[in-house]
C-alpha cells in the first residue's frame, strides 16, 4: 500500500513493475514484465483461497498494465490463455 502512495509524489510519466505482484493501488501507467506464472500454479502450502486471490490480484493488476512484457512465448501463451490477457497489450521479449 506504501509503494502506490510514495510514487504519487514523484508524478512518473512510467512504472516498470519487474515482479509478478502488482500494487492494488498502482498508478497507471505501468508495464509489467512476468518472467513465469509458477507461482501462481505451483505453490505448495497454500490455500486455494489463498491461490485464487493471488491469481486474482494478479490477473487485475495484468488487465491495468499498459502493456506486459513476457519473459518467453511460452510465458506470453499462459498469461493470455491462464489470466485472459489480451494478445494486443503482452509481447514476448524473445
Amino acid at each position: 500500500m506504501a509503494f502506490p502512495i510514495f510514487l504519487r509524489g514523484l508524478s512518473p510519466d512510467l512504472v516498470h513493475i519487474p515482479l509478478n505482484r502488482v500494487p492494488l493501488l498502482m498508478i497507471r501507467p505501468y508495464v509489467v514484465t512476468i518472467h513465469d506464472l509458477a507461482n501462481l500454479f505451483y505453490e505448495e502450502g497454500i490455500s486455494p483461497l489463498h491461490m485464487h486471490l493471488r491469481r486474482y490480484r494478479f490477473r487485475r493488476g495484468l488487465l491495468r498494465a499498459k502493456r506486459v512484457i513476457a519473459g518467453s512465448e511460452a510465458t506470453r501463451r499462459d498469461a493470455e490463455t491462464h489470466l485472459g490477457v489480451p494478445p494486443h497489450s503482452i509481447r514476448s521479449g524473445v
